[in-house]
């Protein structure tokens, strides 16, 4: 529940709700990203039906509703991605012209006693050359580098947001940034991983998102998401979506290393990445 409040928050919400106008029976959220003087990108998300209202047409008119919205920000998204399931692609792609452009692959881990402390992981990171090296720290120390490396991937207007993932990792889950210190041009970020609680069971088995996890190469996003299972207790669970487009072998060999870890695919298929603009 705290993870739907924490991201709806940052969302616009269309939902349709039940004859005595009590529950939502179906819902769709949109964030929107980018500058105040410039077109806009947005991300689809927590597109939902309840069981007993499904194949009634309802998803689509939520949708149809968004689209149609006259809100000034939302006529200036450009670009709009999201995640399908393979039920829901062909919905995207016909009515609304969205194009599948790759699978996103949910995995989950529990987490136990072999694993390595952060020490061992410092210990063992490659450097660089003589005039460069790898550290790792905490986000809540390095949300300045990870703004900037942010805003190099994703582009302007996530500030909000990443700060508000910057807290929940400060706050107990699991959170880190990956920077390089050059003597020519200083200290910067090179990847980070940031996380949020999902579900909590008990003061040990609680359940994580982790997301998102940004780095220059695979092996670094292995580093960051091996510091981030060092900070959790036994019995803890995380949950991480791997997006692939087309021959992606950094995506590829991410998901490799993570399954050299025990970690396991959610579902019999892949979310479908797909994009519209």
């Amino acid at each position: 529940a705290e993870d739907l409040r924490r991201v709806v928050s940052h969302h616009q919400g269309y939902g349709i709700f039940d004859d005595d106008e009590q529950n939502i029976i179906s819902m769709a959220c949109l964030t929107t990203f980018g500058s105040d003087d410039a077109d806009k990108w947005g991300w689809l998300a927590f597109v939902a039906t309840l069981p007993k209202y499904r194949r009634q047409g309802l998803a689509t008119r939520v949708l149809k509703e968004l689209f149609r919205n006259s809100d000034e920000e939302l006529k200036r998204v450009t670009t709009m991605g999201l995640y399908g399931s393979t039920y829901g692609a062909p919905l995207y792609e016909k009515c609304f012209g969205f194009v599948d452009r790759g699978t996103a692959q949910l995995i989950t881990k529990k987490v136990t006693t072999k694993r390595k402390e952060v020490e061992t992981i410092r210990r063992e990171m490659v450097m660089g050359s003589s005039d460069q090296s790898l550290y790792l720290c905490l986000p809540h120390d390095s949300f300045l580098a990870i703004k900037e490396l942010d805003y190099d991937v994703y582009g302007p207007g996530r500030e909000t947001i990443l700060e508000d993932l910057v807290s929940a990792s400060s706050a107990g889950a699991p959170g880190w940034a990956l920077l390089t210190e050059n003597s020519r041009k200083g200290t910067a970020c090179v990847g980070y991983v940031l996380s949020r609680l999902m579900h909590s069971y008990d003061n040990q088995n609680n359940s994580y998102f982790l997301g998102p996890v940004v780095a220059q190469s695979s092996s670094m996003a292995a580093v960051l998401v091996q510091a981030a299972l060092a900070t959790l207790p036994d019995g803890s669970e995380i949950n991480m979506l791997v997006p692939r487009v087309g021959e992606d072998d950094e995506a590829t060999s991410f998901l490799s290393s993570m399954y050299a870890l025990d970690s396991k695919a959610v579902g019999t298929e892949p979310s479908r990445l797909m994009t519209r603009g």
